[in-house]
């Protein structure tokens, strides 16, 4: 049952970590990039 479910949940799972890593970076860039201009 719980290894059915995680190998179901595990790709889903997956891309919420790297959305929320990349926006992160993103937003680290973002902040570099404006304090850079300033």
């Amino acid at each position: 049952m719980f290894r059915n479910f995680m190998s179901t949940a595990a790709p889903f799972v997956m891309i919420v970590v790297v959305v929320v890593v990349v926006g992160l970076l993103i937003g680290v860039i973002i902040r570099a990039v404006s304090r850079a201009k300033s």
